[in-house]
């Protein structure tokens, strides 16, 4: 089977913004950022010699901490999502047609400058949402949309097949 998409920079922008809240390295981030923060109001407030009970204490810097590290890390994610949209168009073959064929041995994969077999066994995993599929190959993803399928039934064969030859030949 076979489906060719057309990839823009707004395809980029949402797929970013559907994969960065759902990544463990930017929650991780954000609770070593939210401690580290934590730890320097503590330490200034405790030099600043207030004795107060230690659970108010706890408390308030808590969520003192929570407001410099909510700020940094919108900070840090609207960057992640900006300078990929507007450096994307610096890659060749990552904006424009690309044609998918679902073959035996893989996933096909054909742009103006580049030519990829995927075998099944290198996906790490494909999942079907409403309005795309997603599959993820090493640290790169695939992303076709369903307004690139003629209709919703070729999405679903398209989605099957995958799926199925993904989870025999892994």
């Amino acid at each position: 089977m076979e489906i060719t998409t057309n990839h823009s920079r707004l395809d980029h922008f949402l797929i970013q913004l559907h994969l960065i809240p759902r990544s463990k390295a930017v929650w991780l981030s954000g609770l070593f950022l939210w401690a580290f923060m934590f730890f320097l109001t503590l330490s200034a407030r405790e030099l600043s010699g207030d004795n107060v009970c230690v659970f108010c204490t706890v408390l308030s810097v808590g969520i003192v901490s929570l407001i410099p590290t909510t700020i940094i890390m919108l900070v840090l994610i609207s960057l992640g999502l900006i300078i990929p949209v507007l450096s994307i168009g610096l890659i060749p073959g990552i904006l424009g047609e690309h044609e998918f064929i679902l073959k035996d041995d893989g996933l096909f994969e054909r742009t103006a400058v580049n030519e990829t077999l995927t075998k099944w066994k290198g996906i790490m995993y494909a999942k079907r949402y409403k309005k795309f599929l997603l599959i993820r190959v090493g640290s790169s993803f695939y992303y076709l949309p369903r307004r690139c399928f003629e209709s919703q039934e070729q999405y679903e064969e398209f989605w099957e097949q995958l799926y199925d030859n993904w989870q025999e030949k892994k």
